[in-house]
C-alpha cells in the first residue's frame, strides 16, 4: 500500500510542478499590446496575416534573445474592418487601461475613427496597413510603417506616364475615405503631368444596390472607346467583383490598383469560379498593383522573413504580415530602450515615454532596418518607404520589369546630367527617381563533377537565362567564386515577345564551395555560385529569381525527389539535399573610381544573384531527426529524466524494473551526449577555426565507437554475468570478463581505424597476428598461472578486500585476481604480486571470510602475589573501556599457566575489521596498563629482592593515594599543589555494583567522580525516549565536572559495568580554594569549554541532535563565579 501511495504522490508531483511554475510565471507582470484588425468576416485573411506577422517576430525574438526577451502578451481584437466597431474597440482598450500600445488597424477608416480615442487617452498606435494621410494627420499618437496614399497615388500617376506611356486614364472609385482620397490625388497628379482623365465612376460600398452599380460601371467600360488606363481606387472586396466582370467580358485594359489589392484575400476571392479553377490566375493575370513589398526584390531580412514564415505557417506571406512584423519590431525596440514595465500605476507615463521615443526615430541614421526596409518616421509619423509595382502572374505577385525608386541622397550621384541622359535617372514631381530594371534570372543545373571536398572545389554545368524589358547587356556579369576562366556559351538563344527579351546561356567551370556569406549547417556544403553586374548598381538593376521559369525546381517539397540523384555521382559518397536560390546585396569598394567617389561609406551596393545546392554525406544523420532549437530542451528533459529514474531505482516497488530503467538511462545519456555534440559543433563552427573544429569532431567520432563498446560491456555484465552469478552462487572468473571486454574494445578500435581515420585494417590485422603469436608464447609460459587464476575465481577462497596470509608472505589485503597473478597490499602499503600458481598451492589464512569477526589475544605476566579473580576483573574492566573492540562477543580472560615468578593471563577480544588490528592492540595495551596501574597491580619482572626489617614499608604501593589520582585529572591541573593536597584530604571513596546507576540524567548534583577501578558506560536519553551509548570510561577517567563547578544538572546516565570504585569530589571540598583564588575561574572555564566541545562531538557522532548551545568561556566563567559566590 505504501508503494502505491509513493507512486501516486510521485505522479501527482510531476503533474503539479509544471502547473505551479506556469502559475508563478503567469503572476509576473506582463507587457500587454493590443492587436486590432479584421479577425472575422470577408477580410479575415488579412487579419490573420497581421496576427501571424506579429507572432513570428515575438517567437523569433524569444528564441534568439531569450535572456533579454521582454515578456510581451498580445491581446487580439476584431474590428471586422468596420469604423464604428473600431471606435468601440478603441474605447474598450482605453477603459481596460492595461495595454502600453496598439498595433492596428487595417482599413484607414477604422484607424481614423479609433485614432481619435487613442489621441484622447494618450495611447500610442502603429498601423501596418492604413495609408490614408488623415490617419496620422493632426494625431501625434499615431504612426505607420507603410507609405501613405498621397505618395502612392502620385507615384501611380507618374508610373502610368513614364512606364506605360499613358495619355488618358479612367478612374473607378469607392465612397470610403481610402478610395476617395486615392482617386483625388491620382487625378490631380495626372492632370499636372499631362494625362487626361476621361471618365470617373464611383460606387457606394454599403449600398443595397452595389452589385447593380458595379455592373453599370462595367457596362460603361465596354461601351466607351476612350477609356485608356484604368485606375481602380477602392478595396479588394468590391474591386474583385469589378475585375471578374471585366475578365469575363474579355475587356483588354491596362488596370492599375492600390495596395489594398495586393493581398491573399483578393486572390482567393476568385477561387470559387470555374474559370479560375480551370486556369489558376485567369482573373488576376496581368493586373498591376502597388505593393509595399515584393518578396523577390526584398532585402536579406525580407528573404529570411519569407523562409521563416513558410516554415512556421506553411504558406507564402503577404505584405500585411511583413509590415505587421516590422511594426512589432519597432514597438519591441521602443519597449526595450525605454524599459517599459507595463504596470498599471505607471501606464500613463510609460505611454508618453513610448510615443516620445517613436517620435525621435526621425532619420535614416536612427532607423531600425526591418523586413520592409528602414523604419523611421517623418514629422507626421509616416514611414519613408518606397512604392513597388507588381504584376499578377499565376496567382503570384511578381515584380514589374521596371521600378521607380526615390533618390534619398542626390549627392551619391557623381554626374546627374549624365545619368539623366542614360535614362538611369528621372526627374519627376520635383524629385529624382532611379529607373531600376528588374531582370528575372533562372538556372537549370545539369550536373556536378570533380567534387573535391578537401580543396573545396567542384565543377558545375548549368543553363542560365535572363528575362527583362528594354536594353540590358546580359554578358556583363561576373562570378565572384569562379576558380578560373569559365566557359560561357551564348546567348545560345535570344527571343523577344511583347517587348520582353529572353537570353539563354550555357556555363561550365570550376567553382569554390560554400560561396554564400552565411555558412551552411555543420557537415554540409553548398555547391553553387553567385554573380553581379559589372557596372550597374542596385539602384539601376535588381536580379530577381524567376519563380515561374524555374518551376518546381524551387519547390522544397520536391527537393528530395529522384530528379536530384542524377546531379551528383554516388561514387563521391555525397548527395544533393535541396536547392538554394535567392537575390541579395553585395557591397563592393569604390576603389577610388571617380564616378563613385560620392558614395557613402566608400562602397557601392550591387544586386547579387545566388544559386546553389546543399549537399550532405550519403548516410544517416542524426541532425535531421531534431531541429537545432530542440537540442537544448532535450538535454534539460534528459537530465530531469535521469534524476527521476535514479530516485525510482531506489524504491522497492521498481525492483523488477531495474534493467529497464538502466536501459532507458543509457539511451537518454546517449541522446544527451549527442545533442551536446551538435550544440558544441554548431558553436565551434561559428566561433573557431576549421582545424580545431575538425579535431573536436574527430574526438567525438572516436567516442561514438568507444561509448557503445563500453555500454555493451556494461550490458553484458548486467544482463549476463550478474544473473549467472546469482543463479550459480559463484563469481564469474575475472579472466572471462576481461577477455570478452577486451574483444569488444578491440573491435571498436578496428572500427575507429577504418571508419574514423579511413585507414585499411589489413595492416592492423597483420600486426595483430604477430601480437597473437607473442601472446601465445606468453600464455604457454604462464599456462599454470592462468588455470590457477580460473580455479581461484571458481573456488573463491578469498574475495577482493579480504585480509589474508598466503604461505610465508606477509599478511595483506586482496586487491584483485588477474589472469596471471594475485595482488596483495601489505600493511606497509607495498603491493605484492603473487603468481596464481603459487597461491593455489599455498596455505591461505583468511581473516575476513566467511565471518569478519575475528578473535585476538595477548598474554600478560602478572606478579603471583595478586589473586587471579581480582586480576581478571581489572583486565575485563580495561577491555570494556576500549571502544575499538566489539562488545559482542564479550571480551574475556583466561589463566593460562604459571612460572616460578609469574602467573600468565590470556587477554581475548574481538574485531570486525582486521585492517585495524595493530591500532586496536595498542588501545588494549594502553587501557590494560592504566587499569592495572590504578589497581596497584604490577606486571611480573624476574628479579631478586633483599628485605631488611626496617625497609619493609618501602614496598607500600602509593598509586591509589587520592593525591596521586587527583594529580592526573585535567580539571585540577590549574590548582596549586597545596590546593590539591587540601582537596585530597577531603574526598570520599565509594563503590558501585554492576549495573548500578552512579548518576541519572536530569538529577541535580554538585560533585565530580574519578574512576579508580572498574568501568562505566555513559548513556543519553533523547527527547523521543531513545537510549544512545556515548562512551565507556575506565580507570583514570572522570565525569561530572559541570555539576562540580557550575551546579548544572546531570547531562547523562552513568552506569557501572562491573564493580566500580570511585573518588567523589564535592563543591564543599573546593569552595574555600575557589573563594581564595578567583582567578581560577577563567582557567577552569577554558578546561570546561574544551571538555564540553568534546562531549558535544560525541553526541553529534551518535546522530543525536539534542545538543545544547555552546557556552563561551566568558559565559562559563560567569557561571562558576556565580555558583561559588565570587564577586
Amino acid at each position: 500500500m505504501k508503494n502505491w501511495r509513493f507512486l501516486f504522490f510521485s505522479i501527482l508531483i510531476l503533474l503539479v510542478l509544471p502547473v505551479s511554475f506556469w502559475a508563478c510565471n503567469q503572476q509576473e507582470t506582463k507587457i500587454r499590446i493590443a492587436l486590432v484588425g479584421p479577425m472575422t468576416g470577408k477580410n479575415e485573411m488579412m487579419g490573420k496575416s497581421l496576427v501571424q506577422g506579429v507572432q513570428l517576430f515575438l517567437d523569433r525574438t524569444r528564441e534568439l534573445d531569450d535572456d533579454k526577451f521582454k515578456d510581451i502578451e498580445v491581446d487580439i481584437f476584431d474590428d471586422q474592418n468596420n469604423a464604428q466597431k473600431a471606435e468601440g474597440i478603441a474605447r474598450i482598450i482605453a477603459k481596460q487601461n492595461s495595454h502600453v500600445a496598439v498595433i492596428g488597424h487595417l482599413y484607414s477608416s477604422c484607424s481614423i475613427s479609433a485614432g481619435k480615442i487613442y489621441k484622447q487617452y494618450g495611447i500610442p498606435a502603429i498601423t501596418p496597413a492604413s495609408t490614408n494621410v488623415k490617419v496620422t494627420q493632426d494625431n501625434p499618437w499615431y504612426f505607420r510603417t507603410i507609405f501613405n496614399d498621397n505618395l502612392q497615388s502620385r507615384f501611380l500617376a507618374i508610373y502610368a506616364r513614364e512606364i506605360f506611356h499613358a495619355k488618358s486614364v479612367s478612374v473607378i472609385r469607392e465612397d470610403l475615405q481610402y478610395g476617395t482620397y486615392l482617386a483625388d490625388i491620382f487625378m490631380q497628379k495626372a492632370k499636372e503631368i499631362g494625362i487626361r482623365v476621361n471618365n470617373v465612376w464611383s460606387y457606394e460600398v454599403d449600398s443595397k444596390t452595389l452589385d447593380k452599380r458595379l455592373k453599370q460601371i462595367v457596362d460603361n467600360l465596354e461601351r466607351k472607346r476612350n477609356v485608356g488606363l484604368i485606375f481602380l481606387a477602392g478595396h479588394s472586396a468590391e474591386g474583385s467583383k469589378i475585375i471578374k466582370m471585366i475578365k469575363d467580358r474579355k475587356l483588354n485594359y491596362t488596370i492599375v490598383m492600390p495596395d489594398s489589392f495586393a493581398s491573399a484575400a483578393f486572390q482567393k476571392s476568385f477561387e470559387m469560379y470555374p474559370k479560375e479553377r480551370e486556369t489558376p490566375g485567369f482573373y488576376t493575370n496581368g493586373l498591376y498593383v502597388t505593393t509595399p513589398l515584393i518578396m523577390d526584390t526584398a532585402n536579406e531580412k525580407g528573404q529570411d522573413f519569407e523562409e521563416g514564415y513558410i516554415d512556421t505557417f506553411k504558406q507564402n506571406p503577404g505584405w500585411h504580415a511583413a509590415f505587421a512584423y516590422d511594426a512589432a519590431m519597432v514597438l519591441y525596440q521602443a519597449i526595450q530602450e525605454t524599459k517599459v514595465q507595463g504596470k498599471t500605476e505607471k501606464l500613463v507615463k510609460e505611454r508618453i515615454t513610448l510615443r516620445d521615443w517613436l517620435e525621435k526615430l526621425n532619420s535614416v541614421d536612427l532607423a531600425i532596418e526591418g523586413v520592409t526596409g528602414f523604419n523611421y518616421f517623418n514629422e507626421f509619423g509616416d514611414a519613408q518607404k518606397p512604392v513597388s509595382i507588381g504584376i499578377y502572374k499565376n496567382k503570384n505577385i511578381v515584380s514589374s520589369l521596371t521600378q521607380l525608386q526615390i533618390v534619398n541622397n542626390i549627392m551619391d550621384i557623381d554626374n546627374v546630367e549624365t545619368e539623366l541622359k542614360r535614362k538611369r535617372l528621372l526627374y519627376i514631381d520635383d524629385q529624382y527617381m532611379y529607373l531600376t530594371k528588374v531582370v528575372y534570372t533562372g538556372v537549370k543545373l545539369n550536373k556536378i563533377e570533380d567534387l573535391d571536398i578537401k580543396s573545396m572545389i567542384a565543377k558545375l554545368d548549368f543553363y542560365l537565362w535572363f528575362r527583362f524589358q528594354g536594353n540590358f547587356e546580359t554578358q556583363d556579369f561576373e562570378f565572384s567564386n569562379a576558380v578560373d576562366d569559365l566557359n560561357i556559351e551564348g546567348p545560345i538563344k535570344r527571343k523577344n515577345r511583347d517587348d520582353i527579351e529572353h537570353h539563354l546561356y550555357k556555363v561550365s567551370g570550376r567553382f569554390r564551395l560554400d560561396p554564400f556569406d552565411e555558412s551552411p549547417p555543420f557537415g554540409r556544403h553548398v555547391v553553387g555560385f553567385h554573380f553581379r553586374h559589372k557596372d550597374l548598381s542596385r539602384n539601376n538593376l535588381i536580379f530577381v529569381v524567376d519563380v515561374l521559369g524555374m518551376g518546381d525546381e524551387l519547390d522544397t517539397s520536391t527537393n528530395n525527389s529522384s530528379k536530384l540523384k542524377h546531379l551528383l555521382n554516388p561514387s563521391y559518397k555525397w548527395c544533393v539535399d535541396k536547392f538554394v536560390c535567392y537575390q541579395d546585396t553585395s557591397e563592393v569598394s569604390t576603389l577610388g573610381i571617380p564616378e563613385y567617389l560620392n558614395m557613402q561609406n566608400g562602397v557601392v551596393k550591387f544586386s547579387r544573384f545566388n544559386y546553389g545546392v546543399l549537399i550532405k554525406k550519403s548516410q544517416f544523420n542524426f541532425r535531421e531527426v531534431f531541429p537545432r532549437s530542440v537540442d537544448q530542451n532535450l538535454i534539460i528533459l534528459g537530465i530531469i529524466f535521469i534524476f527521476i529514474t535514479r530516485l525510482l531505482h531506489k524504491k522497492e516497488i521498481f525492483k523488477n524494473f531495474h534493467n529497464a530503467i538502466w536501459t532507458s538511462q543509457v539511451l537518454v545519456v546517449w541522446l544527451i551526449i549527442k545533442c551536446f555534440e551538435l550544440i558544441l559543433l554548431d558553436w565551434l563552427f561559428v566561433n573557431t577555426t576549421m582545424e580545431k573544429l575538425a579535431l573536436v569532431k574527430t574526438i567525438f567520432d572516436v567516442l561514438w565507437w568507444l561509448i557503445p563498446a563500453i555500454c555493451i560491456n556494461m550490458a553484458v555484465n548486467r544482463f549476463i554475468w550478474i544473473p549467472l552469478e546469482e543463479k550459480s552462487g559463484r563469481k564469474i572468473p575475472t579472466v572471462a570478463r576481461s577477455l570478452l571486454d577486451s574483444l569488444v574494445i578491440i573491435l571498436a578500435i578496428f572500427g575507429i581505424v577504418a571508419y574514423v581515420f579511413g585507414e585499411k585494417v589489413t595492416g592492423l590485422l597483420a600486426t595483430s597476428s604477430v601480437a597473437a603469436m607473442i601472446i601465445g608464447l606468453g600464455v604457454q609460459m604462464n599456462l599454470s598461472n592462468i588455470f590457477s587464476g580460473i580455479a581461484l575465481n571458481i573456488e573463491r577462497p578469498f574475495r577482493t578486500g579480504d585480509w589474508v596470509k598466503i604461505s610465508n608472505h606477509d599478511e595483506g589485503k586482496i586487491l584483485d585476481v588477474s589472469w596471471r597473478a594475485t595482488r596483495i597490499q601489505s600493511r606497509d602499503t607495498a603491493i605484492v604480486h603473487i603468481p596464481n600458481g603459487i597461491v593455489s598451492e599455498s596455505i591461505i589464512k583468511n581473516y575476513s571470510y566467511p565471518n569478519k569477526t575475528i578473535e585476538q589475544f595477548v598474554d600478560l605476566d602478572i606478579d603471583s602475589r595478586y589473586t587471579p579473580a581480582r586480576v581478571q576483573k581489572i583486565i575485563i574492566d580495561a577491555l570494556l573501556s576500549v571502544e575499538e573492540i566489539l562488545k559482542f562477543p564479550k571480551p574475556f580472560t583466561r589463566m593460562k599457566g604459571m612460572t616460578d615468578w609469574s602467573v600468565i593471563y590470556g587477554v581475548y577480544y574481538y574485531l570486525d575489521d582486521y585492517a585495524k588490528k595493530l591500532a586496536v592492540a595498542e588501545a588494549v595495551w594502553k587501557r590494560v596498563r592504566a587499569h592495572l596501574k590504578r589497581a596497584g597491580i604490577s606486571k611480573a619482572i624476574k628479579r631478586q629482592l633483599l628485605y631488611l626489617a626496617d625497609d619493609q614499608n618501602r614496598q607500600t604501593d602509593d598509586s591509589l593515594e587520592p593525591l596521586n589520582i587527583i594529580q592526573d585529572i585535567d580539571v585540577f591541573k590549574p590548582f596549586s599543589d597545596e590546593a590539591k593536597t587540601f582537596i585530597s584530604q577531603r574526598v570520599n571513596s565509594c563503590i558501585f555494583q554492576q549495573n548500578e546507576y552512579i548518576v541519572r540524567q536530569g538529577d541535580e548534583g554538585d560533585s565530580l567522580f574519578i574512576i579508580t577501578e572498574g568501568a562505566v558506560k555513559v548513556q543519553l536519553k533523547t527527547a523521543d525516549e531513545k537510549i544512545i551509548d556515548l562512551a565507556v570510561l575506565g580507570a583514570g577517567k572522570f565525569f561530572g565536572e559541570m555539576a562540580l563547578l557550575t551546579g548544572e544538572m546531570r547531562s547523562a546516565d552513568v552506569i557501572a559495568i562491573s564493580e566500580t570504585h570511585l573518588i567523589e569530589v564535592t563543591r564543599d571540598d573546593i569552595a574555600p580554594i575557589m573563594q581564595q583564588h578567583p582567578n581560577l575561574s577563567k582557567m577552569l572555564a577554558d578546561v570546561l569549554n574544551s571538555r564540553k566541545q568534546k562531549n558535544d562531538m560525541l553526541i553529534e557522532d551518535s546522530e543525536c541532535h539534542d545538543i545544547d548551545d555552546q557556552d563561551s568561556p566568558k559565559h562559563i566563567v560567569g557561571k562558576i563565579m556565580h555558583y561559588f559566590g565570587i564577586k
